[in-house]
């Protein structure tokens, strides 16, 4: 049986759902509304700039990535070649993101 006591906590872990669901909806929005925009500012870019490959490896690390790899976001303290030639020079080894 529900008590009134339990009757309210019920109706208030409601109200709560619902003040986070409309939350949650009005941080969608805003997303949505950013995702737009970026959308818009790609189409309008009418040259596709130069993009020059990095390969970047940690100052205390074994291994070089390419600058899109997931580990290589991750250092603080980079070294940056400019080929993957220069890094196995100074001795790393290739990660699985430069493997093909």
């Amino acid at each position: 049986m529900f008590t009134d006591k339990n009757m309210e906590n019920v109706q208030r872990s409601f109200q709560l759902a619902k003040s986070d669901i409309y939350a949650l909806y009005e941080h969608v929005k805003v997303l949505r509304a950013e995702v737009d925009y970026l959308k818009q500012l790609n189409m309008k870019s009418s040259q596709p700039a130069a993009v020059e490959k990095q390969f970047v490896a940690s100052e205390t690390g074994k291994k070089v990535h390419q600058a899109n790899c997931l580990h290589a976001q991750k250092i603080k303290k980079r070294v940056i070649f400019k080929t993957k030639t220069l890094a196995l020079n100074k001795g790393y080894k290739l990660c699985s993101c430069l493997a093909y």
